[in-house]
């Protein structure tokens, strides 16, 4: 059976890229000439709101470490769509697995939701995320402290399996805070974890209580963690923690209390962006592709105000990290909500920027 590169290469003269990746979705194929497509072999819910999807990609799967995300692309109503999740597959297994919780208002979730069964095709692109064990020099004797809120149990989990699928000899604690019982993902597969006698879980549920429950507060705070990780405090652990941007800044507090200094933290929602106190003020921006122009106010992300004009652009995590949306800025400087500090470069991330002058995007 001939191998997809040399079924490209007897090909490229033939067709081009674009051609034979159309024709191969018309004949409900995921064969492409370098763009990753994946089926969706099952799918199984985790909890009253959150699901699990496993897909099977073609051979140009990305190359992923446990505790990164991928982006996730379908066409929703007309408009290619794109949004990030955490892998909770691992690396070495032959299908990803992604764990999502279906939002309200969230036009991604509730189409994968509802769309999104056995033989289904979606895009994925390139794994990215810096919180992995890799970035954070962990090794197999260090003790681990995971803190999760919410989404956020979504790469926690994956790095939980990979260590201990790694042989991780260290110390791993868990602790899990979501609304209710009902909202915990992975109920299983987190016991079937605990036979590892270094592994134990910890879930706190913020509005309502458990059984064997030993704290007095369902909201994080160093008090709550003191107790629950008590054993693990005093030898440094390294920790990681990934929830709303509210949780991870009281993470980062109470990892700063309690002097524990390797705090790795990502979240899932915006950070509270960087503001000025100047008035505002309407710049034009050009687009040099589309011969486009629009006026935007210096108080709105570049990425929302071309969405408000009808104009296209394709995003991920809308919070700066997986730089889809970065776009090449011919002329002009703009604001980075994330920093504050003005960018005066050659891209600009549409999702937290913000016009400080006129501008020429490429788009």
């Amino acid at each position: 059976m001939l191998s997809p590169a040399t079924i490209k290469q007897i090909l490229r003269p033939l067709i081009s890229p674009g051609h034979y990746d159309f024709w191969a979705r018309e004949l409900g194929s995921v064969a492409a000439w370098e763009r990753c497509f994946a089926r969706v072999v099952s799918r199984s819910d985790e909890s009253q709101d959150s699901f699990t999807l496993h897909l099977r990609p073609n051979s140009n799967r990305p190359a992923y470490q446990s505790g990164q995300h991928i982006n996730l692309s379908a066409v929703v109503q007309g408009r290619r769509i794109s949004r990030s999740y955490s892998l909770t597959s691992l690396p070495g297994e032959r299908d990803l697995s992604i764990t999502l919780r279906r939002e309200p208002m969230g036009q991604m979730s509730n189409w994968l939701y509802d769309n999104a069964m056995p033989g289904a095709i979606v895009e994925i692109g390139s794994a990215f995320g810096d919180m992995t064990f890799a970035k954070a020099g962990v090794t197999t004797d260090d003790n681990l402290l995971f803190l999760a809120a919410g989404s956020g149990i979504t790469p926690l989990y994956g790095l939980i399996r990979a260590a201990l699928a790694g042989g991780h000899r260290g110390t791993i604690k868990l602790l899990y805070w979501d609304k209710t019982c009902d909202h915990f993902c992975f109920g299983n597969e987190l016991r079937e974890l605990e036979q590892h006698p270094q592994f134990s879980v910890q879930r706190i549920a913020t509005r309502s209580g458990l059984e064997n429950q030993n704290t007095n507060s369902g909201r994080i705070s160093e008090a709550q963690i003191q107790v629950l990780a008590a054993e693990l405090l005093p030898s440094s652990p390294h920790i990681f923690a990934c929830g709303g941007a509210d949780f991870v800044a009281k993470a980062r507090k109470v990892a700063d209390g309690l002097g524990q200094s390797r705090l790795y933290a990502e979240s899932f929602t915006a950070n509270n962006p960087v503001t000025d106190d100047s008035a505002e003020t309407f710049y034009q921006i050009e687009l040099a592709r589309s011969r486009t122009s629009l006026e935007v106010s210096s108080k709105t992300n570049l990425l929302d105000a071309l969405e408000a004009a009808g104009i296209g652009v394709e995003s991920g995590c809308r919070m700066g990290i997986c730089n889809t949306c970065s776009c090449p800025t011919r002329q002009g400087s703009t604001l980075d909500t994330s920093t504050g500090l003005l960018n005066n470069g050659h891209s600009t991330r549409l999702c937290i920027s913000q016009a400080r002058s006129n501008l020429i995007l490429d788009l």
